[in-house]
C-alpha cells in the first residue's frame, strides 16, 4: 500500500509501487499542484521536484497533491467553456460595431439609389424640356414654310396667268399677221418661197430641229422671234415625218400644254384643243409642273415639267 510522506506543512503524493526490477524508477501519474497558502518553490524546491523522478525521493519543502483523472477533465471542460464564454463576449461585444457598419453601408447604398433616381428623373425632365422647345421650333418652321410655299406657289400662278396673257397676245398678232400676209400672196400672185437655212421642208411647212437645249417657254420665245411656233401635229403622216428625223437624236419639246387648264391640252399655235395625239402608254401622267408635251426619240409623246431642258422643233408655214 502508498505511503504518504509528510514535508513540513505540505502532504506529498504517495509513491507509485515499485517494479520488479533491480533499479528502481519513479513514474508519476497525473497532474500535480502545489496546494496552500506557502510561497512559491523556491530554486532549490524547483530543482528537487525536477529530480523526483530520477531518485526516488522528495526535498521539496511544499504539499504536493495529485489531481485524478476525473479531476483534469473537469478542468480541460472548464477551460473550454471558459474559452466558449469569452468568444461569446468578444462577438457581443463586436455585434453592435458589425451591426453599425452594416446600417452605414446600407445607408450607403440607399443614398446612392435614390440619387441615382434623382438624376434619372432630372435628365427625363431636361429631356422633356428640350423635346418640347424643338417641337414647338420645328412647328414654327413648317407653318412658316407653309406660308412660304403658298406665297410662292401664288406666285407662280400670278406669273403663268401673266405669260398666257403674253402668249395669247403674240399668237394673236401672229396669226392675225399670217392672214394679212397670205391675203396679199393671193392677190399679188406671189409664190411660196423656200425654207431659210438649216430649216427642213415638208410640203408648204418648215422645220427646225435644234441642236441645243431649252426649256419650254425659252423654246416657245426661240421659234416666236423666227417668224415659227413650237411645233404642232396635226396628222398621221407629219408625225411619221418628225419621228423619222428626230430618231435617236434625243427627247423634243412640242407644242401643247394643259397650263391654262389641267388635263386639257392645246397647241400654242391657234390655242387650239389637241385632237390628233400619240401618248405613251399611262401618258400624259398628272404630276407637280407636268404641263408642256415632249416627244422622245421613238415618237411618243410624254407629259413632263416644263422647267427641264430639252431640245425643241419650230414649225412655221409658207404663205407665200
Amino acid at each position: 500500500m502508498a505511503q504518504k510522506i509528510q514535508h513540513g506543512n505540505r502532504v506529498l503524493p504517495p509513491l507509485p509501487p515499485k517494479p520488479p526490477s533491480s533499479e528502481t524508477e519513479l513514474q508519476p501519474t497525473g497532474i500535480y499542484i502545489f496546494a496552500g497558502p506557502s510561497a512559491p518553490p523556491l530554486p532549490s524546491d524547483i530543482d528537487s521536484l525536477s529530480s523526483f523522478g530520477d531518485k526516488g525521493e522528495y526535498d521539496d519543502t511544499g504539499s504536493i497533491t495529485q489531481m485524478d483523472p476525473q479531476t483534469q477533465q473537469w478542468s480541460s471542460s472548464e477551460k473550454e467553456k471558459n474559452n466558449m464564454e469569452m468568444q461569446k463576449a468578444y462577438s457581443s461585444s463586436q455585434t453592435p460595431q458589425g451591426k453599425d457598419s452594416r446600417r452605414m453601408h446600407m445607408f450607403i447604398l440607399y443614398g446612392m439609389i435614390v440619387v441615382c433616381f434623382a438624376m434619372l428623373a432630372a435628365f427625363i425632365f431636361l429631356f422633356l424640356v428640350k423635346y418640347s422647345a424643338i417641337s414647338e421650333e420645328l412647328k414654327e418652321l413648317h407653318m412658316n414654310n407653309s406660308e412660304m410655299t403658298m406665297i410662292v406657289l401664288k406666285d407662280l400662278d400670278d406669273i403663268r396667268a401673266k405669260q398666257e396673257i403674253m402668249q395669247k397676245s403674240v399668237r394673236n398678232d401672229f396669226i392675225e399677221l399670217q392672214s394679212i400676209t397670205g391675203f396679199i400672196c393671193k392677190h399679188f400672185s406671189i409664190t411660196y418661197s423656200s425654207c431659210p437655212s438649216k430649216w427642213k421642208a415638208k410640203a408648204n411647212t418648215c422645220y427646225y430641229f435644234s441642236t441645243g437645249t431649252k426649256t419650254w417657254s425659252e423654246a416657245l420665245s426661240f421659234c416666236i422671234g423666227q417668224s415659227a411656233h413650237l411645233v404642232s401635229v396635226e396628222s398621221d403622216e407629219e408625225q411619221g415625218f418628225l419621228r423619222n428625223t428626230i430618231s435617236l437624236k434625243g427627247t423634243y419639246w412640242l407644242g401643247t400644254t394643259d397650263i391654262v387648264q389641267d388635263g386639257k391640252w392645246r397647241w400654242s399655235e391657234g390655242d387650239v384643243l389637241v385632237t390628233t395625239s400619240f401618248w405613251d402608254i399611262g401618258e400624259p401622267k398628272k404630276g407637280y409642273n407636268k404641263d408642256c408635251g415632249i416627244m422622245y426619240p421613238n415618237g411618243s409623246w410624254a407629259a413632263a415639267a416644263c422647267s427641264l431642258p430639252h431640245h425643241w422643233i419650230c414649225k412655221k408655214r409658207l404663205i407665200c
